[in-house]
């Protein structure tokens, strides 16, 4: 078993089987006991209100608003409540804006069930934890939400800007395209380069396509 016990942890997730079988796992084998489930993120989010919890395992894939939604709402209500944020469905830019926003820990459903027990020996040592299938999609992100250029994800706008910069485009037909000044765009560039750590479009573009937030060319 893994250390110290979280008493008032919830799952959220809305397959009940799922939830059954990942709350068992966990008490059974994390040393982690499971207070409360939510199907939805609202559901979640009234349980946060109120009682504390000293654990949230969020699946981010959830109908309604979703749970980058409702971890973004966690993370920004000042609950200083650790989320490990899982999913067998989410896409890496999903997992890359759920560490943006945050999460404490990424885990993806389809590896071993010991990557839970490692996210919860991390948080409970005071940090955070990335499974080795996301790691991949990664490569090496930094520990500290403070540190690095996942420090925070795209916004909505860099976002556009660097879908279509990776379709090829150049900065002024960027600025073009979505109605803003070529000093504008160039500006987006440079902050996602930035972010990305990329020295020239061409690795922007690899990274991007690496670390899933755009599609790869089939």
């Amino acid at each position: 078993m893994v250390g110290q016990t979280f008493l008032e942890a919830i799952v959220v997730e809305d397959h009940p089987l799922t939830a059954t079988a990942l709350q068992q796992f966990l008490e059974d084998e994390g040393n982690c006991g499971i207070v409360g489930h939510a199907s939805d993120g609202m559901q979640a989010l009234e349980m946060l209100d109120r009682q504390t919890h000293g654990l949230v395992f969020l699946d981010i894939m959830l109908p309604g608003s979703g749970g980058l939604a409702i971890l973004e709402a966690i993370k920004s209500s000042g609950n200083p409540v650790p989320v490990i944020v899982f999913s067998g469905q989410a896409t890496g830019r999903q997992f890359h804006e759920a560490w943006g926003l945050g999460a404490d820990a990424l885990v993806h459903k389809s590896e071993d069930p010991d990557c839970f027990l490692m996210s919860l020996k991390a948080i409970r040592a005071g940090k955070r934890y990335v499974s080795p299938q996301i790691s991949r999609m990664f490569g090496t992100l930094p520990e500290n939400r403070s540190d690095g250029p996942f420090r925070k994800g795209l916004s909505k706008r860099e976002q556009q800007v660097l879908d279509l910069l990776t379709a090829g485009l150049t900065t002024r037909r960027v600025a073009e395209k979505l109605g803003v000044s070529e000093g504008t765009a160039r500006k987006h560039r440079e902050n996602i380069m930035t972010k990305l750590e990329a020295r020239s479009i061409f690795e922007l573009v690899r990274k991007a396509e690496d670390l899933g937030l755009v599609a790869k060319p089939v």
